[in-house]
């Protein structure tokens, strides 16, 4: 599949130029499918988490360090200092997650494009990762570009949906349409169909043995 577009702006930001290298680390923070394979497991994670802050806002160590540590306790992070100095083998997938998220938040983005990000995640893990893009969608401002397959999860977090098929967007609908099941398109209702559901039928009480 080839996507192509004339005009591709955020705000007024134009992506499609060679000339906003810079605004481009600044305004969109980016969270991948796998924390597992996001970091590198030879570095210590300050060296990692702090890349950002020193190469695109000229922070020093130190500044970017403070800043980092700050960002990782916004994401309920405990004893950050600690997690700055270990290894990425030495965290969980869900701390891994919350780091990267917490990187992403130093520049202040405008559009945090989070690809599958709780895909690898235990679903307590899963649910931690979602209340903290939910956190910073709501008092950060920053909008959220949710790509995911799951349909649970898109529910518990996302305003707007758009259904893509073959590269191609089949419908759009707002998320209390999709969890009434108000949908049109068939491969939509294909997605929905493929979900799971968990249905209990109550068991008849046995009736007493007479005497």
């Amino acid at each position: 599949v080839v996507v192509d577009a004339s005009v591709l702006r955020l705000g007024d930001l134009d992506l499609l130029s060679t000339r906003h290298r810079g605004r481009l680390a600044k305004e969109i923070g980016l969270v991948y499918q796998d924390p597992g394979s996001t970091f590198n497991p030879a570095l210590r994670m300050s060296a990692q988490l702090t890349e950002v802050a020193r190469v695109h806002l000229g922070l020093s160590r130190r500044a970017a360090k403070a800043t980092l540590i700050d960002r990782l306790t916004d994401m309920r992070i405990r004893d950050p200092k600690t997690v700055m100095d270990q290894h990425p083998f030495q965290l969980s997938g869900g701390m891994l997650q919350r780091a990267t998220i917490a990187s992403s938040l130093v520049t202040d983005p405008k559009l945090l494009i989070a690809d599958e990000p709780t895909t690898a995640l235990d679903v307590t893990v899963q649910a931690e990762v979602l209340r903290a893009l939910r956190k910073l969608n709501q008092e950060h401002g920053t909008a959220v570009l949710f790509i995911s397959h799951d349909i649970g999860v898109v529910e518990a977090l996302c305003d707007r949906v758009l259904v893509m098929q073959h590269g191609a967007i089949v419908e759009r609908l707002d998320v209390e349409a999709l969890r009434r099941r108000e949908v049109q398109h068939p491969y939509t209702r294909a997605l929905l169909e493929a979900t799971p559901t968990l249905t209990i039928t109550p068991r008849p009480l046995e009736e007493s043995p007479r005497v």
